[in-house]
């Protein structure tokens, strides 16, 4: 790993934004959670990250109202979209028109995995003065190629026990 990445998590499924904080944080990585629109919003006006996680469909603003103000900004960041939203709907096509990066629902922690090493692998190839200037946000998403990151298994039990409980409260 070339370095902890500030990473910020933005979905109003909390389970979910545990699971995703658990498996980056055991990696080294710093991260910051919101779990609605307005709330990124406010974290994103004070803070800065190497990569922006944001969920499209929650309450007090959408993931589409959080780039628009993150591009307002003027935020470096890499921003990618996770979206549970249908192929052709009006959300997942406004949020491909971006040029951001689009992970659907459930997403591929190979992909995750993928971008993080993309991200940490351009800001320790820069030079100094450049490093902290993550990837452009309309690069296309990483493929799913590459293997996961192994966690440990008390980490591992907690996401899946994370897991069952959404996939129960959805039933």
């Amino acid at each position: 790993m070339a370095g902890a990445m500030n990473v910020f998590l933005v979905d109003d499924e909390e389970e979910l934004v545990e699971l995703y904080e658990m498996k980056l944080e055991d990696q080294g990585h710093n991260v910051a959670t919101a779990f609605d629109g307005r709330s990124a919003i406010e974290v994103l006006q004070t803070k800065d990250f190497d990569l922006v996680l944001c969920d499209i469909n929650m309450p007090n603003g959408n993931g589409l109202e959080v780039y628009r103000n993150f591009k307002e900004m003027g935020k470096k960041a890499t921003f990618a979209f996770i979206t549970g939203h249908a192929k052709g709907s009006p959300e997942l096509n406004e949020a491909e028109k971006t040029g951001a990066i689009v992970f659907n629902k459930p997403v591929k922690w190979p992909d995750i995995w993928s971008l993080v090493d993309k991200i940490e692998n351009k800001s320790a190839n820069m030079p100094k003065a450049q490093a902290k200037s993550p990837v452009n946000s309309s690069e296309q998403s990483p493929n799913a190629s590459a293997e996961p990151v192994k966690i440990s298994s008390s980490l591992e039990q907690k996401g899946m026990d994370l897991i069952r409980s959404i996939n129960n409260r959805k039933k």
